[in-house]
């Protein structure tokens, strides 16, 4: 998974970046951060996994929803460990079985994302 990622960020000449895999309870599982990428980098990667473990919805869908009613958001940004920035997407299996998350981040958010989404087409054939 985590390759698959990497391979992407080269292909596109992306940014260094930190990556992390939870699983559905939101526990970790893998994290690896590119020499050379920023420390704040990792906080955001970790948190962007977490939240698309969570709730089994992408990060960026779910600031879509949080912030839907200006006057009134749900506030998910401002649970601790939780984010709705860009590049966080759940992980589910072929039967759509939501499994875990993974969250990127170094790059802008939609490359992010992007890298995100590489991953887990890495291994979309292990995911039955």
């Amino acid at each position: 998974m985590i390759r698959g990622c990497e391979d992407y960020a080269q292909e596109h000449a992306l940014a260094p970046l930190a990556m992390a895999v939870y699983d559905r309870a939101g526990n970790p599982i893998l994290f690896v951060i590119q020499d050379n990428a920023m420390q704040a980098v990792s906080a955001f990667a970790m948190a962007k996994a977490r939240t698309a473990a969570i709730t089994g919805l992408a990060t960026g869908a779910l600031g879509d929803l949080d912030y839907e009613n200006h006057e009134r958001p749900m506030g998910i940004a401002n649970m601790p460990g939780l984010t709705v920035a860009q590049g966080g997407l759940p992980i589910s299996t072929e039967n759509g079985e939501h499994i875990g998350g993974i969250g990127v981040s170094g790059a802008s958010s939609t490359e992010d994302e992007a890298c995100s989404r590489a991953a887990i087409d890495a291994v979309k054939s292990l995911l039955k």
